[in-house]
């Protein structure tokens, strides 16, 4: 309705402002007519009679055109405005729907950590008491109370027990398992043997890396061979 408006305005200012220039015309027409001396005496009456109505129409028109502008910029602010606050409004529903998945997200993230936290102490109260039922085996096997060839399983250590490493003793079940006396074997038992088994890995990929790193410095010789032959036969040229 708005833009309806303001174009109804715009078409009559235009209209009107043709008028203004017909008015204006006929203004200069009839102070030419007053002032030239030669002009017949009725059309110097006429003259004189119609310029001070066309003056009257024209001063109206004026008024009138102060009017319809002032509307037509009341009209153009207006728009403005609904335009500023529809896109205020539009960015405001972003924001909200954003801050509501912030919220929700921020909901779940509290609920998750405060599950996780809740789970904490049971976890390592469940590693404590395992802690306490070894040193027990421990004790009977040193007090000679135990089965024939036991092995005490190590202990779990609390600290670094969430990482979850692979190297940690959670995963090891030495001394643990009742239907075999038969030793475990130095890979997991051993940590010496542990250790070596770690440090010939760890050789066994620098010997891949440094295979690489020959390859790559063969392909880099040959590469700048090639470039260097290419420079050599421009130079030449």
């Amino acid at each position: 309705q708005s833009k309806k408006a303001g174009k109804d305005a715009v078409n009559e200012l235009i209209r009107l402002r043709k008028t203004q220039n017909d008015l204006k015309k006929r203004v200069k027409e009839y102070n030419a007519i007053i002032a030239d001396v030669d002009s017949p005496p009725d059309e110097y009456a006429d003259a004189r009679t119609e310029l001070e109505s066309v003056r009257r129409k024209l001063e109206e028109l004026r008024t009138r055109i102060r009017r319809k502008q002032a509307v037509l910029g009341t009209l153009a602010l207006k728009q403005w405005l609904h335009d500023r606050l529809r896109f205020r409004k539009f960015e405001l529903d972003q924001l909200e729907r954003s801050f509501q998945k912030q919220v929700h997200d921020q909901k779940i993230n509290y609920y998750t950590a405060s599950s996780v936290n809740r789970c904490d102490p049971s976890i390592s109260r469940l590693a404590l008491n395992y802690n306490r039922l070894r040193d027990e085996m421990e004790a009977l096997i040193k007090a000679r109370k135990a089965p024939p060839r036991a092995i005490c399983p190590e202990k779990i250590e609390t600290k670094g027990l969430f990482a979850l490493d692979v190297d940690n003793t959670i995963w090891q079940d030495i001394g643990l398992d009742e239907g075999s006396n038969e030793a475990p074997p130095p890979w997991l038992a051993n940590e010496s043997v542990r250790v070596g088994i770690r440090a010939l890995l760890e050789r066994d990929r620098c010997i891949e890396e440094e295979h690489r790193l020959r390859h790559e410095c063969r392909s880099m010789h040959v590469w700048l061979s090639e470039e260097w032959q290419i420079v050599n036969l421009a130079l030449a040229a």
